[in-house]
């Protein structure tokens, strides 16, 4: 046996397959205040938004000190500034209801602080104008025009208009392509319903929440994002003027649900989203639909998230957020049951049956509600989270290999963004490094963080006989091992191990 000059690459990886008890600290109140100054500073930020046809909703950053109170001053078609409204302190917005003419730029908006101690009125703030419109379906989009009368002062650096209509239809087309593809794929509930009394699901077209936001019943996109150029027929640029508005709809998919408690869901709600940005074409016909699945970049784009995950696995996939992407993708390929045949939407229907568990069994965490789901989809007990966080973690360092030893729960079905060669990249290894006869490799001071992993790579030469493992830990808490043995880029050993340490010795 010795005589092989073919080396066996040893991959042992350990992973903690226990959730942490989560503390909250409390953010800093939006109350808290600097100390007083003399003067009340010009207020920033103040940007005009749509919700109702009828009303804009002008808001700003109060950085006001000491002030007693705010005073928003309007224009309405040149008749003069006059105030509109006198807010208590410490407000930040203002509706203005039933203006006539919807859609038509005829008001103009800013706002002062005042203190009445001293009677001191604050600079006025950059004046905002209210917005054009736009509907596409059940969508209402708000928006201004760069480079024609529209106000369109930037919040910080970021443009809060957009250059031309154009940009504009893109989003009208992605955000109702996006509402048909999730009931395509099994979802009962209508993302395209609006909340509450209003008529249509206001969409606006401004600067927030690093380019997209979702919430309140309803949603904002940033210019610089619906800006950005993508060719659908040759591939090249940026589609995140298509998936940030699909992102943000599955949102409004999410949100027609409730149920699942969780001390931080976004690994839930930010990593379903993100997968959906890969997992989701955009329109009702599958066979004319917008896919992205082989996009390799863009701004918040699916794969560098993946490879973002895949470069700091320690990260527990439970507080992972949008890092978190990579694990609803396997779970759908694995255990999702729908559209087997289809390589980039198959088994979207358990992301269905997640939520229609969580609508139908309220009150339980995440994990238990996936659990629930899994079985509804037919799965055996023994198909749950964690059993399935093990196999996840070991395809994470296995789905490169095309041996024939390679079972297929180690393998991605869509790999197509990494243009053919079949991978996301490579997983981080806190060691990596070549084997030889008497060596010896120490790391000290190792961490695995709950539900995360650590992987380690040693590549014996043929001369080596034996290569003990030892692994001891501080704590009590029982870790997973896995050993793995490869050779020709094929898997010949496997050997798993669910204790506090680890003290083996292969041949």
């Amino acid at each position: 046996m010795k005589t092989s000059t073919r080396v066996l690459s040893i991959l042992l990886s350990t992973a903690i397959l226990t959730s942490a008890l989560l503390s909250t600290v409390s953010p800093v109140s939006s109350a808290a205040r600097r100390a007083p100054t003399a003067d009340l500073p010009k207020p920033i930020d103040i940007k005009c938004q749509g919700w109702e046809s009828d009303t804009v909703v002008v808001s700003w950053v109060d950085e006001a000190p000491d002030e007693t109170e705010w005073r928003v001053e309007r224009n309405v078609s040149g008749g003069g500034w006059a105030t509109a409204v006198t807010l208590p302190a410490n407000s930040k917005d203002w509706r203005d209801t039933g203006i006539a003419s919807p859609g038509t730029v005829n008001r103009q908006y800013r706002v002062r602080s005042f203190r009445s101690g001293d009677s001191f009125l604050s600079p006025a703030s950059e004046v905002c104008s209210n917005r054009r419109i736009n509907e596409y379906g059940p969508f209402r989009i708000f928006y201004g025009l760069r480079g024609t009368s529209d106000d369109c002062p930037k919040i910080g650096t970021k443009e809060v208009c957009t250059a031309n209509t154009g940009f504009v239809d893109t989003q009208g087309q992605s955000l109702q392509g996006a509402r048909a593809a999730f009931q395509r794929v099994g979802f009962d509930e209508d993302s395209g319903v609006p909340a509450g009394s209003l008529d249509k699901i206001p969409i606006n077209i401004v600067w927030c929440d690093g380019g997209g936001c979702a919430g309140g019943g309803g949603l904002g996109l940033s210019p610089e994002l619906i800006e950005k150029s993508f060719d659908l027929a040759t591939r090249a640029g940026d589609p995140a003027a298509y998936m940030v508005a699909e992102h943000e709809q599955f949102h409004f998919q999410q949100g027609k649900y409730s149920g699942f408690t969780e001390p931080d869901g976004k690994w839930v709600v930010e990593g379903q989203a993100r997968s959906t940005q890969d997992k989701i074409c955009l329109g009702d016909d599958r066979s004319t639909a917008l896919c992205f699945d082989d996009v390799t970049g863009g701004y918040a784009g699916y794969v560098p998230q993946a490879m973002g995950y895949l470069g700091n696995p320690n990260i527990g996939i439970r507080s992972a957020s949008y890092s978190a992407a990579l694990f609803w993708t396997y779970l759908t390929e694995k255990y999702g049951t729908s559209a087997p045949s289809d390589k980039t939407e198959g088994g979207m229907n358990l992301m269905v049956k997640f939520w229609e568990y969580s609508k139908n069994h309220p009150g339980l965490d995440a994990v238990a509600t996936l659990n629930g789901a899994l079985g509804d989809l037919g799965h055996p007990a023994s198909v749950n989270f964690k059993n399935i966080y093990k196999d996840f973690m070991i395809a994470n360092a296995a789905k490169d290999l095309t041996g024939p030893s390679v079972p297929t729960k180690y393998r991605y079905l869509d790999e197509s963004e990494s243009n053919g060669n079949g991978s996301y990249g490579p997983v981080t290894y806190a060691i990596s490094q070549t084997l030889n006869v008497n060596d010896g490799i120490l790391d000290t001071d190792e961490t695995v963080k709950p539900w995360g992993a650590r992987y380690y790579q040693v590549r014996p030469t043929a001369s080596v006989p034996v290569i003990p493992i030892k692994i001891t830990q501080d704590t009590l808490t029982p870790l997973f091992y896995t050993v793995l043995g490869i050779r020709d880029n094929d898997l010949v050993y496997e050997q798993r191990y669910e204790q506090r340490h680890l003290d083996i010795t292969l041949l």
